[in-house]
C-alpha cells in the first residue's frame, strides 16, 4: 500500500470533484466518498471496490456517478473480472447502471472486437429502459465497422435514420471510414453527402475530409483527393499532417515522386511539420525508384529538422540496398541503427539476411543468425526460406536442412519454396532417395508442389536413367493439372535421348508444338533452384 501525503490528499480531490457551493450535505457526501476517490485517483482499484462493497454494508448510499468514476478506471485498465463484479454488484443492490455506465461498457467491448456482447449490453439497455445516446450508438457502430459486413452495418444504420434514433458526426465518419478502407468510394461519397443533408446538418469537419482524402489516395484516385484538400481550404477548414501524408502516400504508391515530393513542400509552406511516418513513406519512394543515394540525402535532411529514423525507416533503406546489391552498404546502415539504440525488429533482420545471402555473403549472414538468437528473436518463415534457398544454391545442403530441421521444431510452417529448395538441392547431387522423402513429407503436410517441384524431381530422374520414374512423376502432372513447361519438357528429352529411346524422345519433342510455343532443345539443362 502507498501512503497518501495530506498534500496528494488535497490534489487528488481537486481532481475528481466538481468546484461547487459546500452544503451540509454535500460535504457528508464528500466524507462518504473520500476513501474511494482517492484510491480510485492512485488505481487501487480492488481497495476502491472492496470499500465501496464494505460501506454499502454498513448503510452507505453510493451514487452511480462514483461507481462509474471506477468502472472507468477498471475499463481503460482492462480488468475485466472487477469490472464484472463491480457491474453484478450495482445491478444486485444498486446504484444501478444509468446511460454512461453501459456506454462504458459499450465501447470496452467494442474495443476488444466482441460485438456479440456489446450487442447483448445495447439490448439490455433497451429492457431496462434506458435509452442510448448518441454516444451510446455512435461507439457500437464504430466497433462494428470494425469487424461486421459492411451491408450489414449499412443497413443497421440507415434503420437508425428512419428510427431517429440520435447519431452523431462520430457515426458518420465511422461508416464513411469503413467503406475508404473497403475502397467502396462510391458508397463513402453518399455518406459523405448525407451527412450534411441530414436533420441535424453536420458540417464536413477535418477528420471527414481527412479520412475521404485518405480513401481515394488508396484507391489510386489521386486528382480527386487533391481537390478534397483544396474543398478544405475553402471552407476555411486547415489540413493536418494526416491529410497531408495522405497525399504523399499516394502519390508515392502510384510512383509519381515529383508529385509527393511537391505535397512535402506545401505541407511545410502551410506551417504542417512532417513526421516521422511522412518521411518514411518518402525514403521509401526514393528507394522504390532505385534513387538510393537520394533516400541517404533524405535521411540526412530528417536529422537536420530533428526527426529522428526509427526501425521502419532504416529497414526501408536497408530494403532498398539489398534489392540493389549493396548489402555491404545495408551491413553498415544496420550497425548504425543498432548503435543508436534501436531494435532491429523480423522485418529488419530479413531484409538483411536476404540481402547478403543473395550476395553469398554467407559469413555475416550466419552472425546475423547467431545475433538473433542471443536477443531471442525467432526467425519467421520468410526469413527461413530466404537462408535454405541461398544455402541450396551454393550446395550448402547440409547447412539448409539443419536450418529446416530448426525451422519445424519451432513450430514454422516451411512453404513450398522451403521444400523445393532442399528437393532440387538433393537432386542435383542426385540422391533422390532423400529428395523423395521430402516430396512425400510436402504432400502429407499439405502443400501442393509447383511445376518447379515436379521438374527438378524429373530432371533428377533423368540424369540417374530412371525414366520409368520420371514418366510417372511427369503423368502425376497432368493429373494435378499442373501444366509442364520448356525445362521440363527439356528434362525429359535429354533423359530419352541419354537412354537412347529416340521414339520417346520425339514424342515428348512432338508433343511441346502444341503445349509450348519456344522450347529449348539443347542438350545439355543445369537448373539452379
Amino acid at each position: 500500500m502507498c501512503s497518501l501525503s495530506s498534500t496528494a490528499f488535497v490534489s487528488s480531490l481537486q481532481k475528481v470533484l466538481f468546484v461547487r457551493s459546500f452544503s451540509l450535505l454535500w460535504v457528508l457526501m464528500i466524507l462518504q466518498w473520500c476513501p474511494v476517490l482517492v484510491l480510485i485517483e492512485f488505481q487501487m482499484h480492488r481497495a476502491a471496490l472492496n470499500t465501496i462493497t464494505r460501506m454499502k454494508e454498513i448503510g452507505v448510499v453510493y451514487k452511480t456517478r462514483l461507481c462509474n468514476m471506477l468502472l472507468q478506471g477498471l475499463v481503460e485498465g482492462k480488468k475485466v473480472r472487477m469490472m464484472k463484479s463491480l457491474i453484478r454488484k450495482m445491478k444486485n443492490s444498486g446504484p444501478h447502471p444509468n446511460v454512461y455506465t453501459y456506454t462504458m461498457l459499450l465501447k470496452f467491448y467494442c474495443d476488444e472486437g466482441d460485438i456479440d456482447q456489446a450487442s447483448n449490453i445495447l439490448l439490455e439497455m433497451e429492457l431496462n429502459g434506458i435509452v442510448p445516446n448518441a454516444v451510446s450508438y455512435s461507439t457500437y457502430l464504430h466497433g462494428l465497422c470494425k469487424v461486421a459486413d459492411p451491408e450489414m452495418v449499412l443497413k443497421l444504420f440507415h434503420k437508425m435514420k428512419e428510427k431517429h434514433l440520435p447519431l452523431n458526426d462520430y457515426s458518420y465518419n465511422a461508416i464513411i471510414h469503413m467503406l475508404c478502407r473497403r475502397e467502396d468510394m462510391k458508397k463513402a461519397m453518399i455518406i459523405f453527402e448525407e451527412m450534411k443533408a441530414c436533420a441535424l446538418g453536420y458540417d464536413h469537419d477535418e477528420v471527414t475530409y481527412g479520412i475521404i482524402i485518405d480513401g481515394f489516395c488508396r484507391n489510386g484516385e489521386m486528382a480527386i483527393a487533391h481537390n478534397y484538400l483544396n474543398a478544405m481550404v475553402k471552407n476555411n477548414l486547415v489540413p493536418d499532417i494526416f491529410c497531408y501524408t495522405s497525399l504523399i502516400h499516394g502519390y508515392s504508391r502510384c510512383g509519381c515522386l515529383q508529385e509527393a515530393l511537391n505535397v512535402f513542400i506545401l505541407m511545410q509552406e502551410n506551417g504542417i511539420a512532417p513526421n516521422v511516418v511522412t518521411c518514411t513513406i518518402l525514403v521509401d519512394a526514393f528507394c522504390r525508384d532505385g534513387l538510393i543515394q537520394e533516400a541517404f540525402k533524405f535521411l540526412d535532411d530528417m536529422l537536420e529538422r530533428g526527426i529522428i529514423p526509427n526501425v521502419i525507416t532504416y529497414n526501408t533503406v536497408i530494403d532498398g540496398l539489398c534489392k540493389e546489391n549493396k548489402a555491404s552498404e545495408a551491413w553498415s546502415l544496420f550497425h548504425e541503427l543498432v548503435k543508436r539504440g534501436l531494435v532491429p525488429d523480423n522485418v529488419v533482420y530479413g531484409s538483411m539476411v536476404d540481402g547478403l545471402v543473395k550476395q553469398n555473403d554467407f559469413k555475416n549472414a550466419f552472425e546475423l543468425y547467431a545475433r538473433m538468437t542471443k536477443d531471442g528473436i525467432q526467425l519467421n518463415a520468410v526469413t527461413y526460406t530466404s537462408f535454405i534457398h541461398g544455402l541450396c544454391k551454393n550446395n550448402m545442403t547440409h547447412e539448409a536442412m539443419s536450418l529446416f530441421k530448426e525451422m519445424i521444431s519451432k513450430q514454422v510452417n516451411p512453404d513450398t519454396v522451403a521444400y523445393t529448395s532442399l528437393i532440387s538441392a538433393y537432386c542435383r547431387s542426385r540422391n533422390m532417395k532423400k529428395a523423395w522423402e521430402l516430396f512425400s513429407t510436402m504432400l502429407y503436410s499439405g502443400l501442393l508442389p509447383d511445376v518447379v517441384t515436379f521438374t527438378c524431381l524429373v530432371d533428377g530422374y533423368c540424369k540417374l536413367h530412371q525414366m520409368h520414374d520420371a514418366a510417372k512423376l511427369f503423368g502425376e502432372m497432368a493429373r494435378m493439372g499442373i501444366l509442364p513447361n520448356v525445362a521440363t519438357y527439356t528434362a525429359l528429352m535429354i533423359g530419352y535421348r541419354n537412354s537412347r529411346d529416340l521414339n520417346k524422345m520425339l514424342m515428348i519433342k512432338s508433343s511441346t508444338h502444341t503445349k509450348v510455343p519456344a522450347v529449348c532443345f539443347s542438350l545439355h539443362i543445369q537448373f539452379s533452384w
